[in-house]
Formats: C-alpha cells, sequence, structure tokens
C-alpha cells in the first residue's frame, strides 16, 4: 500500500465498496494527504449512476451516508477534483428516468435503445401482439385486384408487414405508394415497394394527401387504405376530401400477449417517470388491463408522450391529456420530444 499511495497520482480500485474503510486506512497510513480528492463511482456509465466527492478521509463516511452498492469504482488523485466541472453524464435531461417503454412483442429495441442513450432507464414492456385479420380472404382480394388501385396507403409498418407476403409482383405498374411516416416507408422499401409519398409537416394525414397530390391529381382516383382493426378515420377523410374514393381493408389485429398485465404491474410498482404510447390500439390495451379508473391514477404520477395525435387524441377520450405530443411518426422523435419537455420542466427522478 505505501509503494501505491507514493508511486501514482491517481488511483483507480474495483469492488472496493466492502473493504472502504480498510482501504483509505492504509492508504492515508501510507502517507497520503487526508484532504485528497477522491469520489466514489457506483453503476458507472448506466442510468443508475450514482457519485459521491469528498476528500480522502471523508469517502468511507459518505459512501456510507449515500447507501452507494458494489459495482463500485474508487478514484483516488487530483482527477476527482474535476468531477462537477466534466459531470456531463448525469446534467442530460433524461438521467436517470425510468421510462415505461409500451410496444409491440419484439419491437422495444429501438426505442429503449434511443432512451439508454440519453441517459434513461427503459422498462420495456410488450403491451400489444399482432396477428393476420380474421377476414384474410378479404384481405387477399384487395392486394390481388391491385390494378382497380391508383394508391396503396400504408399508416403503419405493421400493415406493411402483413400486406407483403400476399402482394402479387411485380405490382401494377401505374401503382403509387403512400406512407404516413419514415418508419412505415422504410418498411415498405424493405418489403420491395417504391415509396412515391411520405408527410414531412405536423399535420400527418393532410400532408400526406398534398404530397399525393403532388404525384398526380386526387380527383376520382381510387386508394386502398390497409389497416388494423381500429382505421383511424382521418387519413381516409382528409383523402376523400380531395376526391380520393378509399377502399378501407382490415390487415391486422392486436391482441394482449400473456404475461403483460403482471409485467405491467411490476413496472408501475418500481416506480415510473414516464409512459411512452405510440398507437391507439397500446391506449385501448392499457385501459383494458388496467381499467380506466387505475389508468387515470398512473397518468397523474407520470408524464406521458404519444405519438402523432391519433394516439393523443384517442388518450383523450380516457378523460388523460398527455404532456408530450410528437408529430414526427418516428422513435427519434418521440424521444426528442420527452427530452425537450423534462429540459423545460424538470422534476426529479423516481
Amino acid at each position: 500500500w505505501e509503494g501505491l499511495a507514493r508511486s501514482a497520482d491517481t488511483l483507480v480500485i474495483l469492488m472496493a465498496t466492502a473493504w472502504i474503510e480498510n482501504i483509505v486506512e492504509r492508504v492515508l497510513r501510507a502517507g497520503r494527504d487526508p484532504e485528497t480528492p477522491a469520489a466514489a463511482i457506483a453503476s458507472g456509465t448506466t442510468p443508475r449512476q450514482r457519485v459521491v466527492s469528498a476528500p480522502l478521509a471523508e469517502l468511507p463516511a459518505r459512501i456510507r451516508e449515500a447507501g452507494l452498492r458494489a459495482p463500485t469504482v474508487i478514484v483516488i488523485g487530483e482527477v476527482a477534483r474535476f468531477r462537477e466541472t466534466l459531470a456531463w453524464f448525469e446534467k442530460r435531461p433524461l438521467f436517470g428516468r425510468r421510462v415505461l417503454v409500451l410496444r409491440a412483442e419484439g419491437q422495444q429495441s429501438e426505442l429503449s435503445e434511443l432512451l439508454t442513450r440519453r441517459g434513461a432507464e427503459p422498462v420495456p414492456v410488450p403491451l400489444l401482439g399482432f396477428e393476420v385479420a380474421e377476414d384474410r380472404e378479404k384481405l387477399a382480394r384487395a392486394l390481388t385486384t391491385l390494378d382497380r388501385f391508383d394508391w396503396l396507403v400504408f399508416s403503419s409498418a405493421n400493415a406493411v408487414r402483413f400486406c407483403a407476403p400476399l402482394l402479387k409482383r411485380p405490382t401494377p405498374a401505374g401503382l403509387r405508394v403512400a406512407c404516413i411516416g419514415p418508419a412505415t416507408a422504410d418498411a415498405a422499401r424493405a418489403a420491395g415497394l417504391a415509396v412515391h409519398a411520405v408527410p414531412h409537416g405536423r399535420s400527418l394525414p393532410e400532408e400526406l394527401a398534398r404530397e399525393m397530390a403532388a404525384c398526380a391529381p386526387l380527383r376520382a382516383t381510387r386508394a386502398l387504405f390497409p389497416h388494423a382493426q381500429r382505421a383511424r378515420e382521418d387519413l381516409p377523410r382528409a383523402l376523400e376530401r380531395r376526391g380520393v374514393r378509399v377502399e378501407c381493408v382490415q390487415a391486422y389485429r392486436s391482441f394482449v400477449p400473456a404475461g403483460a398485465g403482471e409485467a405491467l404491474r411490476v413496472a408501475i410498482k418500481e416506480g415510473l417517470d414516464a409512459m411512452l404510447l405510440t398507437s391507439p390500439s397500446m391506449v385501448d390495451h392499457l385501459g383494458t388491463l388496467l381499467g380506466e379508473r387505475e389508468l387515470r391514477e398512473l397518468a397523474d404520477g407520470l408524464t406521458l408522450a404519444c405519438i402523432g395525435p391519433s394516439t393523443a387524441g384517442h388518450l383523450c377520450e380516457y378523460g388523460i391529456q398527455p404532456e408530450v405530443v410528437c408529430e414526427r411518426q418516428s422513435d427519434a422523435a418521440l424521444v426528442e420530444a420527452l427530452e425537450d419537455w423534462f429540459s423545460e420542466h424538470g422534476h426529479g427522478v423516481s
């Protein structure tokens, strides 16, 4: 210990919490100044990171007071003096916030990754499963007679997912494809479809109609709109106002996966700061699992962030007003909007 204490300006000691009193005593006995800057970092580089700074002689007591537990790294030396100046990791708006990520089975990874990069702790609960519509034959008939239509309009990546296997290839030469957002457009391109119209403004249905009209006149054209079991009405209406004859067909339906209710209640019990909602179906399933009263009670203590006015409007039907409504249909935009809200409003973490 004498050699360590005197030979290096900075000491970094791993897994030292349980023996911190003994370690500090030996370093001091070996001649290190009791006022040497020191710090303890627990769960470093994660959303649960906690840091205690103190003069070396006081560090053990500060660690015990703060209740720091392993894994912890101890840093002893002048470099610890810069902790407050360089503490960028903990100063991010979403740092340490537990965010409930309600998504479909297998679709949590991108949103959770975006939250983690910003210092949040994502709590993924798969609240939706998807399967092809009950009347699969009706969907197949519509998709195999696309020569009757001028436009194929998708409002979700899931609609693309369930339609793609039923499409005849190549699609009719004059058929154009419209997608309500970038994620949906990416799914369509991945399925081998050329995308002709994607909205970029705030009023998505109206903007999509404008983008479609920029490609070709819409009056007296026909559009096929494959949708979930609860079809959004704003998109067909926006097209019909421009003279489009819209044929709606159910492409898929959602269900609550086994164990979703238990996973949701565990997440709520452990404490949350925010909840992300990405579709009207998600709101419905949440209401089914919790009931309207419990859903409103949960919402009172959280920051609610929705993708799109359709999801936000559906939440309002339950008597709940979301704090954040992201107009752009993308995970990145939703996380950015949540970060902006916390930057402006603050509040402590759970």
